[in-house]
């Protein structure tokens, strides 16, 4: 299933319930870019805005761009114990 950045990003802020603004203050990145990336109206995202969302959302970057189907992250290391 081929789902959109945007669409996952949206899904799994809503997983989450973060609201727009308030991923926004978490991560640092405009209320507007957030928008505009869940409406697809933003399509040329830096690797630097897709870590802090998916830090920000405790998803994986692979989720987000849609190589990985499942939202959740996988734990590695000293994080995993």
């Amino acid at each position: 299933m081929n789902i959109p950045l945007g669409d996952r990003l949206h899904m799994a802020r809503r997983k989450r319930r973060i609201s727009q603004t308030k991923l926004a203050e978490m991560t640092g990145i405009s209320n507007a870019n957030i928008s505009h990336i869940e409406t697809g109206q933003r399509t040329n995202i830096t690797v630097e805005t897709l870590l802090k969302l998916a830090n920000a959302l405790s998803v994986s970057v692979d989720y987000l761009l849609g190589l990985k189907e499942d939202m959740e992250r996988e734990l590695l290391g000293a994080e995993a114990a």
